[in-house]
């Protein structure tokens, strides 16, 4: 009953029709158009052919084996015959393109005049645009978005009565501003590709931003008769920056940021044209037979296929898995590539050229990938690399600083703390609040030519700039008591960068940097050593449940435990053990915190190093971000004690499966005994030095610190670890269990412990 041109149309007669003959209980979602399954589809950002209904239907294929007919191409072939390559109604003028990459190499147009644009749009393209998630505005508009949707070419439509011929496609000049469909005035940048008209003169008047959003003067209007559209193809970078820098993700720019079909655009206005005619009762108004108009300039006026030098046997080795060279020639010639073909040695070479619609194949490894894709990673076998010798000393060292980072991580959550994750941007605001001017951190912050917010322009200079902005929002919304701590990468910009002594260099895309780029954009980067941060506020619990018992009044916490917390990082950091720790409050050695109470500070030095600062925050900065007076923190800069720590190289241990032993010890050490000292001296008792074989340390870390003199004895400490080891080949028994017991506290005894009474 349905239509054979048009398929998902049903007219009345066709619905009177199909409703003859139905009785109660039928099921009616058939008959009204209802009985469509959607599929939802998540679309990478490198796969711009998929942004539309003709690409999607590619990949359909390709994942079915249904055969796949390109529709477009009829269209384009019918559009090549009434196409004047002439264009007399636009000018394309570049006179600052970017890369020098013309900005838009073709702008095609067409008039259809007498349109009721007040005609209601067919049930058939509202329910496919609707279901694709673009809502119906009217006729005119959702013709351009279906044809956008389905060819995935963006048009625009413009009332052809508000438009002062010649249009010329020009970059925007200082100054110049547009107010755009959705009412705002914007101001332009000089890289912005504008669509202007000649009212006032050539070029003058600005009616869209190419690529990104049409201009508020010239949209089309309940009042409109007559119009013009739109399809051009824009140069991606161009259209990129413009929809970031007026923060217009519109669905237009998504698509030309990400490359589109150069070859489609004629065949995608003759539809629109087509429909407009059919559903608005208009007509195409054509000159000498050629109703379309299209204006070229630069390399890209006509498409200009890219020929890749393709040898099969990339594929083995990139890939590692071997595909015949017939199933390699038909998927290349599935996505769409012409293959020629030539012997050569004992394997196939071929002359590729990718389809106009994937702007993204340029070189041979993006044929691979394509191959690993169709092919099926499924059938790639996974192969664990091989260690490069020459690495093996940095690998040892980042596998370590992981390692000591989730010691840390852990030794502060056991005593209350909770991890928070903040992003790294900041803006002026923020270095007020802290009490401080650019000098904060005697570093300029980094500027971000593009950021994500216009009022954090900056890259954080200290950890604490962000990790402060947490506390605040969560005092802010009722959780007063609370201790937060953030591990993260602060940028600290080079003074030869920032002296303008090194220039970062334009990359070439599509092949490796030379080595004297590779330096220099090394040299140009910020330092970006790990830190962590730390902020404690409400009251201190365990002082809270003693005096609760003696009735005495609860203060709140004090900055001292700041300075107890800063510690216990810094024990757990793999210092070596000749390393000396002190907290000095001296002003006049240290640099100014600014952040900090100046009375109620320690400046943490390491051999006389400062790595951190652990204190009580400046009335002016608890005020700034509300937090409650007395509020503390500490930050540390965990890659300045990199210096001060024993690498050792990094054994992998056998994994075990046998049920471990736990069990927890306090020894009383002297003050000048390092936790990594005894932690190492447990892990030898164990493996080493036991009399029970063949049992491997699952970890072994400190989760208390007691240094009461008046209890334990003067320069003595308390040193509480958690111990679990189990057997590589059985369960232990209690015997053995006790054996390892007595080692350990015998090999303590070693270093001048003993176990605590």
């Amino acid at each position: 009953v349905l239509d054979s041109e048009n398929p998902d149309r049903i007219t009345k007669e066709k619905y009177k029709n199909a409703i003859q003959g139905l009785k109660f209980g039928d099921d009616l979602k058939d008959v009204l158009g209802l009985g469509q399954e959607l599929l939802e589809i998540n679309i990478t950002p490198d796969r711009g052919y998929c942004f539309s209904m003709r690409g999607i239907a590619r990949e359909y294929s390709h994942s079915t084996g249904n055969k796949f007919t390109d529709l477009v191409l009829d269209y384009a072939d019918k559009a090549a015959g009434i196409t004047q390559n002439d264009n007399g109604d636009c000018l394309l003028n570049d006179e600052n393109p970017i890369h020098n990459v013309i900005g838009c190499p073709k702008y095609a147009t067409i008039k259809i005049e007498n349109v009721d644009v007040l005609a209601p749009t067919p049930d058939w393209m509202k329910r496919r645009i609707e279901s694709e998630g673009v809502r119906s505005i009217s006729l005119p508009v959702d013709v351009t978005n279906y044809i956008m949707l389905h060819f995935g070419q963006p048009l625009h439509a413009y009332d052809l009565d508000q438009i002062n011929f010649p249009i010329v496609v020009r970059r925007a000049k200082p100054g110049e501003k547009i107010q755009t469909l959705d009412g705002k005035e914007r101001e332009l940048f000089d890289e912005d590709l504008l669509i202007t008209d000649s009212l006032g003169g050539e070029g003058k008047r600005p009616i869209g931003v190419a690529g990104v959003m049409g201009g508020f003067e010239t949209e089309v209007t309940d009042k409109t008769k007559n119009i013009l559209l739109e399809s051009a193809y824009f140069e991606t970078v161009t259209i990129a920056r413009s929809a970031r820098k007026h923060k217009l993700p519109s669905e237009a720019s998504k698509r030309f940021e990400r490359g589109i079909d150069p070859t489609m655009q004629e065949a995608a206005i003759l539809y629109a044209a087509e429909l407009l005619v059919e559903y608005g009762g208009g007509r195409i108004m054509a000159e000498a037979d050629s109703p379309i108009h299209v204006a070229t300039i630069g390399e890209k006026s006509a498409f200009q296929p890219i020929v890749i030098d393709f040898n099969y046997n990339e594929v083995e080795r990139l890939l590692g898995v071997t595909v015949s060279d017939q199933k390699i020639t038909e998927i290349l010639k599935q996505i769409g590539c012409d293959v020629q073909e030539s012997s050569h040695d004992s394997r196939t070479s071929a002359k590729v050229i990718p389809p106009a619609w994937r702007p993204d194949l340029t070189i041979t490894p993006d044929l691979v990938e394509e191959v690993a894709r169709l092919y099926g990673y499924d059938q790639i076998p996974s192969i664990l690399p091989k260690a490069v010798h020459n690495s093996a000393k940095a690998l040892t060292k980042t596998i370590k600083d992981i390692e000591r980072r989730k010691i840390i991580s852990d030794a502060l959550a056991a005593r209350g703390f909770v991890e928070v994750l903040s992003y790294p941007f900041v803006g002026e605001e923020t270095f007020k609040k802290l009490n401080c001017g650019e000098d904060c951190d005697r570093h300029k912050p980094f500027v971000i030519k593009n950021p994500l917010a216009g009022d954090r322009p900056y890259l954080r200079t200290g950890l604490l700039q962000t990790t402060l902005d947490v506390a605040s929002l969560n005092y802010r919304r009722g959780n007063q008591d609370f201790s937060i701590f953030e591990i993260g990468m602060i940028y600290l910009p080079k003074k030869e960068v920032t002296l303008g002594k090194v220039e970062i260099p334009t990359l070439p895309g599509g092949e490796m940097p030379n080595k004297k780029d590779l330096g220099m954009i090394a040299r140009s980067l910020p330092k970006q050593p790990h830190c962590l941060a730390g902020v404690i506020t409400g009251v201190d619990h365990q002082k809270k449940w003693s005096d609760s018992i003696t009735n005495s009044p609860t203060d709140e916490l004090n900055w001292a435990k700041a300075i107890q917390n800063a510690n216990v990082v810094l024990l757990l950091s793999g210092l070596d053990k000749k390393a000396k720790i002190t907290f000095s409050q001296n002003p006049n050695e240290i640099i100014k915190s600014h952040a900090f109470h100046q009375g109620r500070v320690g400046h943490i030095l390491v051999n006389g190093e400062k790595v951190g600062v652990a204190g009580e925050l400046d009335q002016k900065v608890c005020k700034a971000y509300d937090l409650p007076e007395r509020t503390s923190a500490f930050e540390i800069n965990l890659d300045s004690l990199a210096k001060f720590k024993s690498i050792k190289p990094f054994t992998a241990q056998t994994i075990s499966t046998y049920p471990k032993a736990s069990e927890d010890y306090a020894f009383v050490v002297s003050k000048d005994t390092s936790v990594t000292e005894a932690i190492e001296q447990i892990k030898e008792s164990i493996i080493k030095n036991s009399k029970v074989q063949n049992v491997v340390v699952d970890d072994v870390h400190l989760f208390d610190v007691f240094s009461d003199e008046g209890k334990i004895g003067n320069n003595k400490k308390s040193l509480s670890f958690s111990v679990s080891f189990r057997g590589l080949d059985r369960t232990l028994s209690n015997k053995e269990i006790n054996t390892i017991r007595e080692d350990i506290i015998s090999g303590i005894k070693q270093i001048g412990g003993e176990l605590r009474s």
